[in-house]
């Protein structure tokens, strides 16, 4: 289904926090975009899920970590929806524990390839698809979904902590460089996983989305309810 009559969200990964910020969007009244590694059968109950909420919605079969077929999955967006006003970046390699010192090429690859590399590239796609396609009245925005590694360190998952340090600068310079296209750019920071995160994480992401907060582009958003509020 084709539509220019809502706005529409892209958000990577279609499981777990990923469904759950979709479904938050599709409450939202926006028509919404999800992606995966698995066939297109295999989203079928998600995009069903988001339909349920009288909204359109799209499965693309894309490896985020893959940059070669980057543009086919934002031209596969356009195709549906003519549009993109908001990416929420999730999709994030799992990452098996083990001490620093023993963090081997292979691994840092991976998690590399598709929690820096591969969310750097397909976030300039999108951008770039914003500043060319998106009707300049609809707001449009940018939101990285990160975590607390930045700033905490974490001996087991060096790689993972290390990819979302350099994607915070990433998102930063990526702030800086549109903040006077309309475009907003937001990093949310999730803690320790919760049982009710995603459903909080989808509220924040649509309040970002909504337009409201433009003004405050390149802002970052600690939602870890409290976890890194520094303690004596």
């Amino acid at each position: 289904m084709k539509t220019t009559t809502r706005p529409v969200a892209v958000v990577t990964g279609s499981h777990g926090i990923d469904l759950g910020i979709a479904t938050a969007f599709a409450k939202a009244g926006y028509n919404v975009a999800i992606t995966g590694v698995a066939s297109p059968d295999n989203g079928q109950d998600a995009v069903a899920k988001l339909e349920s909420y009288g909204v359109a919605a799209a499965y693309l079969q894309s490896d985020i970590a893959d940059v070669s077929r980057h543009e086919e999955t934002v031209t596969g967006v356009l195709s549906r929806f003519g549009r993109v006003d908001c990416l929420v970046s999730n999709a994030s390699m799992a990452v098996v524990p083990g001490d620093f010192l023993d963090l081997v090429p292979a691994d840092f690859d991976k998690t590399i390839a598709m929690d820096l590399r591969g969310t750097v590239f397909f976030t300039l796609a999108v951008v770039k698809a914003m500043l060319v396609r998106s009707a300049a009245d609809v707001p449009r925005s940018i939101i990285n979904i990160t975590s607390v590694s930045p700033e905490v360190s974490s001996p087991e998952r060096a790689d993972y902590c290390i990819s979302k340090a350099e994607l915070a600068a990433f998102y930063q310079g990526v702030a800086f460089h549109i903040m006077d296209t309309g475009v907003s750019v937001f990093e949310v920071r999730p803690g320790i996983e919760r049982g009710e995160e995603a459903a909080d994480l989808g509220k924040i992401c649509t309040a970002l989305a909504s337009g409201d907060l433009g003004f405050a582009t390149g802002t970052i958003i600690e939602a870890d309810g409290g976890s890194s509020i520094p303690r004596l």
